[in-house]
């Protein structure tokens, strides 16, 4: 019997599938289905990545409800990346409306490596996409000093972190993005 972990895994592969532009026949059917998902379905599991962030937890979270397990965020930041890089506008208006990327960073300040990772790889989705709305949305919110204070604290501490903050700031290099940094 697989483990709910494994159910989760399934089930995210799945909602890939169906949300991947190339599977779908027409436009109609591609601006239905997404449309549904984010009208009817982000926002829940945006709310469920908020409940998981250090400040939600520090105040105990909604009363009578545990903490969301760190494999259920890990899976939701991990669709939030795939949507980055295969939608354009939806997931651009789900970011401003939501706060999504915001709420992601805040996962740095958690003590799971992993969960720390997939906010990296995030970021490192958005600076890959070479979309102007990302890079001016990094900037206007000051995303990258998070990013370097969690590459201060992490740089003698966790060398995996380390490595992945790493070459984070050298893609920003690579792709010649200096106005992050600034």
């Amino acid at each position: 019997e697989p483990s709910p972990s494994g159910l989760q895994e399934q089930a995210l592969d799945v909602i890939k599938i169906l949300l991947d532009p190339d599977t779908m026949d027409s436009t109609n059917t591609k601006d239905f289905f997404c449309g549904m998902f984010y009208d009817n379905y982000m926002s829940r599991l945006i709310e469920t990545l908020v409940a998981g962030t250090p400040s939600a937890l520090r105040q105990g979270g909604k009363p009578g409800s545990p903490p969301p397990p760190v494999s259920s965020l890990l899976l939701i930041v991990d669709l939030l990346s795939y949507c980055i890089s295969q939608h354009s506008y939806r997931i651009k208006y789900c970011i401003l409306r939501s706060n999504a990327v915001e709420t992601v960073l805040e996962l740095l300040e958690r003590p799971e490596k992993a969960l720390v990772g997939a906010a990296v790889r995030l970021l490192k989705t958005c600076v890959i996409m070479k979309d102007e709305f990302y890079v001016r949305y990094l900037q206007q919110r000051n995303i990258m000093e998070r990013v370097l204070g969690a590459y201060l604290w992490f740089c003698r501490k966790e060398n995996l972190i380390h490595s992945a903050l790493l070459d984070l700031l050298d893609l920003l290099r690579r792709e010649n993005i200096r106005s992050l940094l600034m």
